[in-house]
Parts: structure tokens; C-alpha cells; sequence
């Protein structure tokens, strides 16, 4: 290889390098406003609706609200976990 061959060579590496590194930050996305109704239902369930009729689906979505992070500090006579 010649040596004007790998100037151009190393030339246009380092072209398409910088490049690749200086890409342009995305524009700034602006997030809807979204109408969510809230109720509670007399067994304590927490409800949050939001209707879009832009299409015909429907989403279903549980959440349970379980776990170590859950749990409040209880008396040891009252556990709040399943297991004895």
C-alpha cells in the first residue's frame, strides 16, 4: 500500500469516527397531558382510568402492592406476611 493510499485511508477513518462520536442530541420530547380519573373502591382497591378512543383496544393492567418494600413494622402479634 502505498503512502498517499494510507493517508487517505487513516483520513477517512478518522472522518467517519468523528462522525459517529458527534452525534446530535435528540430533540426534546414533549409528554401529553394525560386526563387520569382516579376512584376507590369500598374493599380498598385503588383504581386509575384512562381512556384514549384514538383506537380500539383495551389494557388491563394489576399491580400488587406486595412485597418487603410493602410492609409496615408491625407488633410481632400481628404479622403482615403469609409465612409462620
Amino acid at each position: 500500500m502505498s503512502r498517499s493510499s494510507l493517508s487517505f485511508a487513516l483520513a477517512a477513518v478518522l472522518a467517519f469516527s468523528a462522525a459517529a462520536i458527534a452525534k446530535p442530541k435528540p430533540a426534546a420530547v414533549e409528554l401529553p397531558d394525560l386526563k387520569l380519573d382516579t376512584y376507590k373502591l369500598s374493599n380498598g382497591l385503588g383504581v386509575i382510568l384512562y381512556e384514549d378512543h384514538s383506537t380500539p383496544i383495551v389494557g388491563v393492567n394489576i399491580w400488587y402492592h406486595v412485597g418487603s418494600g410493602n410492609e409496615h413494622v408491625a407488633e410481632p402479634a400481628s404479622r403482615t406476611s403469609s409465612s409462620t
